[in-house]
Order: C-alpha cells, then sequence, then structure tokens
C-alpha cells in the first residue's frame, strides 16, 4: 500500500506544559517526522489552533491558558456568560469544518485523526475520508474540565450543550482510540447508555514516551538534607493532590523529607493551601506552579520517590516518566495505574484510605519505602516494564497499523 497521508486534528494549540492534545499531537508528528521509520508508511500533518504544521520543527509553542494576559481572559469568560456564544460556537465549527476539508482536497489526506470531541462533532459528516478520534480525556471533558475550572458552565444549558457535543462525538467517529482501558472505562461511566457503541469501535494503544527519557537514579542527599517526595498533578479534585498530602503526612512525618508538587496553580490550590497547615506541614510543603518539562524531569531524577494519587486516571504521562527514570513511585489503587504499574507491583495504596483526620494503619510495604536497595530494585523494575511495554515507538506501530486498517478499510 503507498504512503498514508494523515492529517492529525485538535483545536488546541501546541503546548508543552500541560498534557493532552496540546502536548500529544506535536508529541506524535515529531516522531514520524522526516528520517523516521515511520515516515516510510506515513505523511503526518497537523491542523492545531487554526495552523497547518507540515515541518515538525515549525511548531508555535503557546503558553498554558493561565499564563494569557487577564483582559484576554476576562474577553473569553464574558463571551462564555452569554448565551451567543452558542451561536457563535455553531458558526465557528462550520468554518472549522470547511477549513479541513480545504486542507483534504490541497493536500491529498487519506485518513483525518481527530483529538478532541468538538472536533469530531464539526468534521463529521463531512469530511469524505476515514474519522479516527483518540479521547485524551477522563470521560467527558465537559466534566473533567470545564465545569469545575468554569462555574458558570455549570448550568443545565451549558451542559446539555457540551453534552450533545460528546455524544456527537462518540456517535460520528468510526473509531474510538484510548490511551488505556481505564480510559475507556471513564467515557463508559460517563455515557452507560452508549457502552455497546463505545466498545464495538474502541481500540486501545497505550501513550509512550521516548526511550531515551532516562537518567540514573540518584542516591538521597547527605546525611541531614531534606530529600524530596516529588508529586507532579495539576490543582484539580481528580488528581488527589490532598490525598498525597495526607499520605505523605502519615508515611513521611518521622522522616527528613520535603513534599514538593509540581504542576498547574487553580482553584483548588487555596484549600490545599489549607490542608497544609492543619497537617503541620507548613515548613515541609511547598507548590512550585507549572515548570518546564526539562526541569520537572531533572527534578524527578533527584527525588526520593515520587507519589501519583489520582482518583481518576487515564494514564498519566507524569507516571510513565518516572518509570521511564527508573523512580519508585508510590500511586494510588486505581486501573490507569494498575495498567502503568503491572500486578506485582507492591506499592499500591487505597486513596480511600487516608482520611484528614483518621489514623490509617500503615500499609505492609510502607518500611521497604526507607531502604535504598528496595527503591533501586522496584524503580529498575519500572524501568523495565516502561522499555517492554511504553515507548514512543511501541505507541507509534499503534498508530500506524491502525491508520493502515483505516485506510483498507476506506478502500
Amino acid at each position: 500500500m503507498n504512503r498514508l497521508n494523515v492529517l492529525l486534528v485538535t483545536t488546541s494549540p501546541p503546548t508543552r506544559t500541560l498534557g493532552g492534545p496540546g502536548r500529544f499531537v506535536p508529541m506524535l508528528i515529531e516522531s514520524l517526522g522526516p528520517g523516521s521509520p515511520g515516515a516510510e508508511k506515513a505523511r503526518v500533518l497537523a491542523y492545531m489552533d487554526d495552523q497547518l504544521y507540515a515541518d515538525p520543527k515549525s511548531f508555535v509553542w503557546a503558553d498554558a491558558p493561565s499564563a494569557r494576559p487577564r483582559e484576554s481572559l476576562s474577553r473569553r469568560l464574558y463571551h462564555a456568560l452569554t448565551l451567543p456564544s452558542m451561536v457563535r460556537g455553531k458558526i465557528a465549527g462550520r468554518q472549522f469544518a470547511e477549513r479541513v476539508r480545504q486542507i483534504v482536497r490541497e493536500q491529498g489526506i487519506d485518513l483525518v485523526h481527530a483529538h478532541d470531541f468538538w472536533s469530531v462533532h464539526h468534521l463529521a459528516p463531512g469530511v469524505e475520508v476515514p474519522l479516527v478520534f483518540t479521547n485524551h480525556f477522563k470521560g467527558s471533558f465537559y466534566r473533567e474540565f470545564l465545569a469545575p475550572t468554569y462555574p458558570h458552565l455549570r448550568g443545565k444549558a451549558w451542559k446539555a450543550y457540551y453534552t450533545r457535543i460528546e455524544r456527537g462525538a462518540i456517535r460520528r467517529a468510526e473509531t474510538l482510540v484510548f490511551p488505556s482501558f481505564s480510559a475507556q472505562d471513564l467515557l463508559i461511566r460517563d455515557y452507560p447508555d452508549k457502552e455497546q457503541e463505545i466498545t464495538g469501535k474502541a481500540r486501545v494503544i497505550y501513550n509512550g514516551l521516548p526511550a531515551g527519557t532516562s537518567a540514573p537514579l540518584q542516591r538521597p542527599g547527605p546525611a541531614g538534607e531534606r530529600s524530596v517526595v516529588l508529586n507532579v498533578a495539576n490543582h484539580v479534585p481528580d488528581k488527589g493532590i490532598e490525598v498525597a498530602l495526607r499520605v505523605f503526612k502519615h508515611l513521611f512525618a518521622d522522616h527528613p523529607l520535603r513534599f514538593v508538587n509540581i504542576g498547574e496553580l487553580g482553584p483548588l490550590t487555596p484549600e490545599l493551601r489549607g490542608l497544609v497547615a492543619r497537617l503541620g506541614l507548613s515548613d515541609r510543603a511547598e507548590f512550585l506552579g507549572r515548570k518546564p518539562r526539562e526541569e520537572v524531569l531533572a527534578r524527578m531524577a533527584k527525588a526520593t520517590l515520587v507519589l501519583h494519587t489520582p482518583e481518576r486516571v487515564v494514564f498519566d504521562l507524569s507516571l510513565l516518566e518516572a518509570m521511564a527514570l527508573g523512580k519508585p513511585a508510590v500511586v494510588s489503587d486505581v486501573r490507569g495505574n494498575r495498567e502503568a504499574v503491572g500486578p506485582d507491583y507492591p506499592f499500591v495504596l487505597d486513596p480511600g484510605g487516608f482520611p484528614e483526620g483518621g489514623d490509617p494503619k500503615a500499609p505492609e510495604w510502607a518500611s521497604l519505602l526507607f531502604l535504598e536497595s528496595e527503591r533501586r530494585k522496584w524503580g529498575t523494575y519500572l524501568r523495565d516494564r516502561f522499555l517492554k511495554h511504553f515507548t514512543i515507538e511501541r505507541m507509534i506501530k499503534g498508530y500506524l497499523d491502525l491508520w493502515s486498517e483505516s485506510g483498507v478499510r476506506a478502500g
């Protein structure tokens, strides 16, 4: 079969400092750039935030939304509060779909691969090539992000508006791709009446990272130095930062360790600071906010261990990064984490077993965390598991196989 022309589509701009489509799509196209093994099978372009990228080196990287000027945010909120914004959204959707159809014609595109609900909803029907959709979110994007972040979007009208878009995307995509079985379960949980349709279209392709994301395990600092337990999570409810703080308090109260969180600050941040004070951790816990990925990896490589306790999880890249670095991690017992660390990994805890005012029993494996030999043993285990299952090379092969199959069906 001739080389496929694939168009990756998302309304998100290229963004290094957050997860989701804004980070994933550039990572995918850069891995399939000229000279890569996959380039022989597929020519990949990206249409992101109204910009077409044909050269992997041409991405115009954007700041995360919170870094935009306040007046710009105010204008966006004003528009979101008015009913005409729904009309504007419908008009924008038509313009977006027409632009994608134009690119499909001009570039000879064989397959469109969308990476957000809005894109899929507005593209099909109308694009005369196969349409694939990867859902990067924890089920419903409205439930995960929009409603918790923007209180004015929690009304019945807005919920119905976004639910219609998400249901439309599920119905219209020919294939639904998930980065884990957990991600598939979460979408079914939010749309249980769509279970048969979702499972009938589902394809799981695990997220991956470059195999070069590695560094030697770092030994703890000199005696008396406060080493770090690192938590990489944005300040949203599903990330379970409050659980991480309580676990840290319970397991490490008598040890010279600091709790450091790296992640986007937000409406939840004041509550988390209040919890830090109540737990008596004001001199041992800090929130650094958003940091460049290179700094996150450098801090992770030097940390004593990683604390990763989300309550709902797809397949967090931060956990894969810890695994790639051979860094031991304490993780919550949710399916996405279990898929990552495997059934034999011991440092898995019940996120509901650490109430703020309670005195939970320490897990049987807790004593192993303070033995460097055990941390190195299980860090090596995670590194080996990463290399076997979660490299970007394996992920790219999965996508190339999917695109080829979709192209053959279309032909």
